[in-house]
């Protein structure tokens, strides 16, 4: 069943358009928003640092892996900021790498802050043919396939932070693209895989319970043509302000159990105001329960102590958004 599995992903994603989500998803998204919205960049008001790895469905020979390192800081203006972006995403003998480049204008509100961000994408899909595996013998449409190719797209998205919440939107990979790895005679409209648009809406509040715990829910919304609507919801239990304890549910990768592909423990803590260190375990209740032992994710921030405020910040609680 897991050699079938692996072959099928590599013959769709290779030789027919993918009509899937393309891009790596991450159970604590909520700490990792830079991933998902050039607009993020400069929020924490101090250069920082986040750093991810996560090992999907294991046990699954193929199954995807994950490395993401996102950078970004505010300039000495305050408003504008820079960051970047690498991840890493293996799947089966197929690599897809992307380095983002984004840039962030702050504009102050009453209550809060509004910002808007551009992107520069630049991609590289490869395939490491010695260890990829076709249903026929001699197959000649994949023969005839490029072992890598690269490829440039752009990305926008607005961000809103206010004293206890955000809301943010964004779309990665404005412009369909060929990544099908087929030279431009074999490739037509029929045969090909596309990176499509990806759309995210994100949203987060965090209530005060009393003086030892507050409460974070959060949400993520993702849609690609083509492909399901993604939710993610989530809710956290904030302790002393230094541990943290979550909840997720995933719904959309599964037509079992109501839709929902997996369930999602969350823990993290804050060794100071620059150091957390966080780890989720999905518990996968999709069509491939049997045959996986579930989905592993680290994560580790570190940010510059924040001098003084850049910019005008009503933020209150910034290490937690």
């Amino acid at each position: 069943m897991k050699k079938y599995l692996l072959l099928t992903l590599i013959s769709f994603c290779c030789i027919y358009i993918v009509s899937a989500q393309q891009n790596a998803q991450y159970s604590q998204f909520m700490f990792n928003k830079l991933a998902i919205n050039p607009a993020y960049a400069g929020s924490n008001q101090s250069a920082s640092i986040v750093a991810m790895y996560r090992s999907q469905w294991i046990g699954v020979e193929g199954a995807p892996t994950t490395q993401l390192l996102t950078a970004h800081t505010p300039l000495p203006n305050g408003r504008a900021a820079l960051g970047l972006s690498i991840i890493n995403d293996f799947i089966g003998p197929t690599n897809n790498f992307n380095l983002h480049l984004n840039y962030a204008y702050r504009v102050p509100l009453a209550k809060g802050n509004f910002a808007m961000g551009i992107q520069g994408i630049f991609q590289r899909y490869l395939i490491n043919q010695d260890k990829a595996k076709t249903l026929l013998p001699d197959d000649q449409l994949f023969a005839e396939a490029q072992n890598s190719r690269m490829v440039g797209n752009t990305g926008v998205g607005f961000y809103y932070e206010g004293p206890t919440a955000y809301a943010g939107i964004s779309v990665n990979q404005i412009i369909p693209t060929d990544i099908s790895l087929l030279s431009d005679e074999v490739a037509n409209n029929n045969i090909e895989s596309i990176a499509e648009p990806h759309f995210y809406l994100m949203g987060g509040k965090l209530v005060t319970l009393s003086s030892v715990l507050r409460l974070k829910p959060a949400f993520l919304f993702k849609y690609a043509r083509n492909a399901p609507i993604d939710f993610e919801g989530h809710i956290s239990f904030i302790f002393y302000d230094q541990f943290i304890a979550g909840l997720s549910l995933r719904q959309g990768g599964s037509s079992m159990k109501g839709g929902i592909e997996s369930v999602d423990l969350i823990a993290q803590m804050l060794i100071s105001d620059q150091l957390r260190i966080g780890a989720a375990y999905d518990i996968t209740l999709s069509e491939i329960t049997p045959f996986n032992s579930g989905t592993i994710e680290i994560l580790l921030s570190y940010s510059l102590e924040r001098k003084k405020r850049l910019y005008n910040s009503k933020l209150r609680h910034p290490r937690f958004f």
